[in-house]
């Protein structure tokens, strides 16, 4: 028989460990107990979290608040409680968001679930209230949905609906630096197939709502529509929907165009999706304009 008492006053040096780009906060504790004999033993405890925090400095990603109650014996490990109560720490530079209306009180994410150990069976639940999950000035968004993981030692099940109550992305007017046509990358080899890889499915629907704002290169608009994006096994990452421009204006050819049609239709692969794209210039005798059609592949 024994018991021990777990006290840890700071988990700050948790995320760095992990990567530098990751910041931890909060502090952790627990009670454990052990009983039965060499051959039959038995555990169980509980953890509990406090003032947790999570943050991915370069994606400008910021959870707060967190509180973490987790139960567990021979038998099972009980999530009783994740829950993050975050505040907006940015202010995004677009005055058509209903800002103050949306950030009045903190945004929250809640999960709770089990596992089974026996067979690593796991069903779990989650929900997401406005909370802030990008705040950068270039990259913020509030984002509000539900959804369940259910899982075993070799798969993992998510079927999740989201929705972004607002939000602002902006691009810089230059492209990123590339390389070369002529540039060959040499990678390892790819993992082999199979071999008890461990298989995720995936289907998210995501709604873009009625606040998300675009600047990117020119283009300034509101994003509308809805996708559905799908993981399976030995698949590409697909998605299907159609996303459209609401007004908005381009500026290109030395000239400012505004967008009268703007649509981008998801069939399947995420990184070829058709074009369907009108912009003119307006309140002249001639109106004279562009139109780009095919996919993002061939425009």
């Amino acid at each position: 028989a024994g018991s021990a008492r777990l006290d840890m006053p700071s988990i700050t040096w948790l995320g760095r460990l992990a990567r530098e780009n990751v910041e931890t906060a909060g502090r952790l504790s627990g009670n454990f107990t052990l009983g039965g004999t060499l051959e039959a033993p038995s555990a169980s405890g509980r953890i509990e979290g406090r003032a947790l925090g999570f943050t991915l400095i370069d994606q400008g990603l910021i959870l707060a608040g967190g509180e973490l109650d987790v139960d567990f014996d021979d038998e099972r490990v009980v999530l009783e409680r994740l829950e993050f109560v975050s505040d907006n720490r940015v202010r995004p530079p677009e005055n058509r968001i209903p800002f103050d209306r949306l950030t009045a009180t903190p945004g929250r994410f809640t999960a709770r679930g089990e596992v089974v150990l026996a067979s690593g069976a796991g069903d779990f639940r989650f929900d997401a209230d406005r909370l802030p999950l990008l705040q950068r000035d270039d990259r913020w968004m509030l984002l509000s949905g539900k959804g369940t993981a259910r899982s075993t030692w070799t798969s993992l099940d998510l079927d999740a609906e989201f929705r972004a109550d607002a939000g602002y992305i902006e691009f810089s007017e230059s492209l990123p630096p590339s390389l070369g046509d002529d540039v060959v990358v040499l990678r390892g080899e790819p993992p082999a197939e199979g071999g008890g890889a461990f298989a995720v499915n995936a289907d998210v629907r995501v709604g873009l709502g009625d606040a998300l704002y675009l600047s990117a290169m020119g283009l300034e608009t509101r994003l509308a529509g809805d996708l559905r994006i799908r993981l399976q096994p030995e698949r590409a990452l697909s998605a299907v929907g159609t996303i459209s421009t609401v007004g908005g204006s381009f500026k290109g050819y030395g000239q400012n165009l505004s967008i009268e049609r703007g649509l981008i239709n998801f069939q399947g692969p995420r990184d070829a999706p058709g074009l369907n794209i009108v912009a003119l210039r307006k309140g002249l005798e001639v109106e004279a304009g562009v139109s780009v059609t095919g996919s993002a592949k061939r425009p």
